[in-house]
């Protein structure tokens, strides 16, 4: 059952609250249903006894910091990807859930697609014949978005989506879906924001999490106009130990 929601902006927050609601008033044949709460602030959710588990689908610079307040407040937890910002968080979220012995599920949803899965099962069982080269797309990011300041909406908590990123005035664009994802102060682009989820294909299909090539070089372009400044356009080489190459390039993912 889902209890609480919690979000910066109040309309969205009241709104899915609602929705929420509404389900289980038809889901229990009732004519109304109260039993979801609100929060503006995580921490109030978090420190709930009745919560067992927490769904972290927030901008990509708030993953992380909200993941280690859940385990430390006992709850198990699924979080979007692409996971953070940085290895060193990566990192911290590993020790943290090995510490307090979460359940940790990262949002890599493919995995439970049958064409995906059998797509895998026919590379790992050598179905497709030895592998030489590997290629990778997800789609590129984009340039532009609004960098005039604004006045956030009125029931809109500006500094506390901004949380750990830096302090930037607001605009138009910056909180938009597009802004969460284009901007290196809360991501790191679709380069790991969608291409989380071929290449984590990739590592499944070729039979092991801890096979990683050795070898990388590449190119891309940040745009120099605009808000959204992550890198778009780009071309990764890779290499493995036993040689095989991988390409990593923006384009339709196929997956």
């Amino acid at each position: 059952q889902c209890v609480a929601v919690c979000d910066p902006f109040k309309s969205k927050r009241d709104k899915w609250a609602e929705y929420i609601d509404d389900t289980y008033a038809k889901n229990y044949n009732r004519a109304s249903y109260k039993g979801c709460d609100t929060y503006n602030n995580f921490e109030d959710l978090l420190a709930r006894d009745d919560i067992d588990g927490v769904v972290i689908a927030t901008p990509d610079h708030w993953h992380v910091v909200i993941g280690l307040a859940a385990a430390r407040a006992g709850k198990d937890m699924h979080i979007e990807k692409p996971l953070c910002l940085s290895i060193e968080e990566d990192k911290a979220m590993r020790v943290a859930i090995n510490q307090y012995g979460n359940v940790f599920q990262y949002g890599t949803q493919q995995r439970s697609s049958q064409h995906c899965r059998f797509g895998c099962e026919l590379v790992r069982n050598g179905r497709v014949g030895k592998i030489n080269t590997i290629e990778v797309a997800a789609p590129s990011g984009r340039s532009g978005g609004s960098t005039e300041a604004v006045s956030a909406p009125d029931d809109f908590d500006y500094d506390r989506w901004l949380g750990p990123a830096p302090w930037t005035p607001y605009t138009h664009d910056r909180c938009s879906s597009w802004g969460s994802w284009y901007v290196y102060d809360n991501s790191l682009g679709f380069l790991a924001g969608w291409g989380a989820h071929p290449l984590d294909i990739l590592d499944w299909a070729y039979g092991s999490d801890d096979v990683v090539p050795i070898e990388y070089a590449g190119t891309g372009t940040i745009p120099t106009e605009g808000l959204f400044d992550t890198v778009t356009n780009w071309d990764v080489r890779c290499k493995y130990a036993n040689g095989v190459t991988m390409t990593f390039k923006d384009g339709p993912d196929s997956t």
